[in-house]
């Protein structure tokens, strides 16, 4: 490929504006939109008193939960492996234990 800079590097050129910090958007395309500020809220004390104490329901009750959840899955697997193989338990349901005279 044949070079036409003749040893200059090639820069690209400033399309949109210095670089003062300024964001500017291309020609052609709109600005883009920013949200309107939110309001600030106040909470009173009894606003933050009720959220406080949610916040502690709900940190008991997920940790006891998650605690249930593993006590329940450590028992049903405890089960699990005490039940005998599901051919011994067909066989003996095969041959019936009713005899009818």
């Amino acid at each position: 490929m044949a070079s036409t800079n003749k040893g200059r590097p090639i820069v690209a050129d400033r399309r949109f504006g210095s670089g003062s910090g300024a964001r500017k958007t291309p020609p052609g395309k709109p600005a883009a939109r920013q949200p309107p500020p939110r309001p600030v809220r106040r909470q009173g004390v009894i606003t933050r008193f009720a959220r406080f104490i949610w916040r502690l329901i709900w940190g008991i009750f997920w940790r006891v939960g998650a605690v249930g959840a593993m006590i329940l899955g450590c028992a049903v697997l405890y089960f699990y492996v005490q039940l005998p193989p599901v051919s011994a338990l067909i066989d003996g349901r095969a041959r019936g234990s009713v005899t009818l005279l």
